[in-house]
């Protein structure tokens, strides 16, 4: 997990499920356990963001939380007291066949299955199933080395014996599982170049990432205009044929700036700030004052005129032209008295 950017998970059009506490560990959007619920972090129980997904029969337990002090108390709220929880089935069996079909998940091979080929639980199974009932069409592992060292055990601060038995038995199970996944058309990926687990197709982070976040574009995203429908109206009739989720998933992987650089809008942060909120700081790149955000600029801002004017009021230094100066800052807000502190450069 640490080789990889896993804070982009947080991004618009991100789906991800992960298993015990990793979920407090990377910015995911949902989570399952089937261990002790009390074993996982009591943030993550209690975070709306993120959905939990617990067994049934662990609704009713109670938590541990971990005090600032380090130390654990038993919580008085249970799993099904926390936001956004909700419980699901699962079984100690393993069949391939049946194991995307069934009302209940697999867990693996355990209980009083006599013919089992070796006794093995695991949660990652139960993950996989969530996210096909949930409609998820592919789904690309992370951090999923199925390897331990004495060195390193887990991508967070916990440690454990090695256990790499227990993995190669996991990786017979994915692999059983690899046809009758692609038989329905359920696509599993690897994103970890390392991994010891061989059952699926390994790829990169950036695709896997460009993939899920298909036909929604990168943020910031241009919100100008849509109340005016005039100027959609226009628009549409110049090109009325429908646009298509493939052509957008197109348009996002050969445009990844939504905002287009215009005469009076700043497309490098969320704000789209006037764009006298700018400020030069190099041959193409400016400060937003707006949001402290600094960026490349295109040909267009190139052409600005950016002397540097400052307010009397603030001391807020100012690149807006001295006719219609506008002060920027929060204590402002409305036309004051600038002086020209630094010459417009010759463009």
């Amino acid at each position: 997990m640490n080789k990889i950017p896993f804070q982009k998970l947080k991004e618009r059009g991100i789906v991800s499920l992960a298993v015990n506490n990793v979920a407090g560990y990377a910015p995911v959007s949902a989570w399952c356990f089937s261990d002790p619920q009390n074993k996982f972090h009591h943030a993550i129980y209690l975070d709306p963001k993120c959905l939990t997904f617990a067994p049934i029969p662990k609704l009713r337990k109670h938590l541990n939380v971990k005090m600032p002090n380090g130390t654990f108390r038993v919580g008085d709220m249970r799993v099904m007291d926390c936001p956004a929880s909700f419980g699901f089935n699962r079984r100690t069996v393993f069949n391939a066949k049946t194991f995307l079909t069934t009302p209940y998940a697999h867990w693996g091979h355990g209980g009083k299955d006599s013919e089992r080929p070796f006794t093995l639980l695991e949660t990652m199974l139960l993950g996989l199933r969530l996210m096909h009932y949930l409609g998820c069409p592919r789904v690309y592992m992370l951090g999923v080395d199925h390897h331990m060292t004495q060195e390193a055990q887990y991508s967070f601060n916990q440690t454990k014996p090695p256990r790499d038995g227990r993995y190669k038995k996991a990786n017979e199970m994915l692999k059983e599982l690899r046809p009758v996944f692609e038989a329905v058309g359920f696509q599993v990926f690897n994103c970890n170049p390392e991994s010891h687990c061989d059952a699926f197709d390994k790829v990169s982070f950036d695709q896997a990432f460009q993939d899920c976040q298909g036909a929604v574009p990168q943020e910031p995203w241009d919100l100008s205009k849509w109340y005016d429908k005039h100027i959609a109206e226009e628009h549409i009739k110049v090109n009325p044929e429908p646009v298509t989720l493939d052509q957008l998933r197109e348009s996002n992987r050969t445009n990844p700036s939504v905002t287009p650089p215009s005469a009076d809008k700043c497309n490098l942060c969320p704000r789209h700030c006037d764009i006298n909120s700018l400020e030069k700081i190099g041959n193409n790149t400016v400060l937003c004052k707006g949001f402290q955000n600094k960026g490349e600029i295109e040909a267009e801002h190139d052409m600005m005129a950016l002397g540097m004017w400052e307010c009397k009021a603030c001391g807020n230094k100012n690149n807006t032209p001295p006719d219609t100066i506008v002060c920027n800052c929060p204590k402002c807000g409305a036309p004051r008295k600038f002086d020209l502190v630094t010459p417009t450069p010759q463009q």
